[in-house]
């Protein structure tokens, strides 16, 4: 795994504004930029492919070897230390997983930026908007963040008057990180 534990990784992303949540200050500065994906390390593209690949298939099981080849399996939900595919089939509207393959997909096909505690990207997070409050986002990207949340979190999003989105973080390494919210 990267340098970046996944203590780190979490302090790293907002915790979205749920009534009654505690906000937390991003550590790892976010610049924004939607990046070009031609230019992520090799590693992080490798393992871009293979999730992209895997989720195109429409069976979560997919994702099963990609998620063994990290030395930790990404985190999917928090506090969940279960299964990674029987979390990702348990969280999805439809109990195969195939809700949040949708979405994760959505999440990868909306661009990334990239997070670092020094000078350059360390990790890089999809969608690359995901920092960035949701009344400063343009109109686009508001639209397309409704697109990125599960059936089961609308009433939630709705009560705290924005989509609680899925993330994605995969480090400049190649290591799978997060999909979750977050």
């Amino acid at each position: 795994m990267s340098s970046f534990t996944r203590r780190s990784i979490l302090a790293a992303l907002p915790v979205l504004a749920v009534p009654g949540a505690v906000m937390a200050k991003p550590k790892a500065k976010a610049d924004n930029a939607r990046l070009d994906e031609a230019r992520l390390p090799a590693g992080t593209r490798t393992t871009l492919a293979r999730i992209r690949a895997a989720a195109k298939t429409g069976d979560v099981e997919a994702l099963r070897i990609t998620i063994q080849r990290n030395e930790l399996p990404p985190l999917f939900a928090r506090g969940m230390r279960a299964d990674a595919i029987a979390i990702l089939k348990a969280r999805s509207a439809d109990g195969a997983g195939r809700e949040l393959l949708h979405i994760l997909l959505r999440v990868l096909d909306a661009g990334c930026t990239g997070l670092s505690s020094g000078a350059a990207p360390t990790q890089f997070l999809w969608p690359y908007y995901a920092n960035t409050p949701y009344q400063r986002r343009s109109p686009a990207e508001r639209a397309a963040s409704w697109g990125l949340v599960r059936v089961a979190d609308i009433g939630v999003s709705i009560q705290a008057g924005a989509p609680q989105i899925h993330r994605v973080v995969i480090g400049a390494d190649g290591t799978w990180q997060v999909f979750a919210v977050l």
